[in-house]
């Protein structure tokens, strides 16, 4: 083996030394970048919650607009089946006085079939 001399130290040491002192930089290095990045980190936070917040209102809002449309909807469908209810009615109605129409109309054209009826 070597000659061991006290003020040296022996090569795995030194090299252990040395790998430890550049982990020791990395990690200062490190917790150096910390504060910046907790405070990086802390203004994201605070971004994702202001659109959160703008997120919800407008989800509020479209609920709100969706209720609304439910209701215009449904009072549409309501005054639909009133008008359709009513245009049958008009229809019927046509179709009644087309037939005192043509009533009126042979009575008028034809006086003999006047004197039957009445007869």
């Amino acid at each position: 083996m070597g000659s061991f001399s006290p003020g040296a130290m022996p090569y795995h040491r030194l090299n252990s030394f040395w790998m430890l002192k550049k982990e020791h930089k990395q990690m200062m290095s490190d917790l150096q970048k910390m504060p910046m990045e907790i405070s990086d980190g802390v203004n994201k936070v605070k971004q994702l919650i202001e659109e959160n917040v703008s997120y919800s209102y407008l989800h509020s809002q479209v609920l709100r607009d969706c209720t609304q449309l439910k209701e215009n909807v449904y009072l549409l469908r309501l005054k639909n089946r009133l008008l359709w209810k009513e245009w049958i009615e008009l229809q019927e109605s046509c179709e009644e006085l087309n037939r005192l129409l043509k009533e009126a109309h042979e009575m008028i054209c034809d006086p003999s079939a006047e004197q039957q009826q009445v007869s």
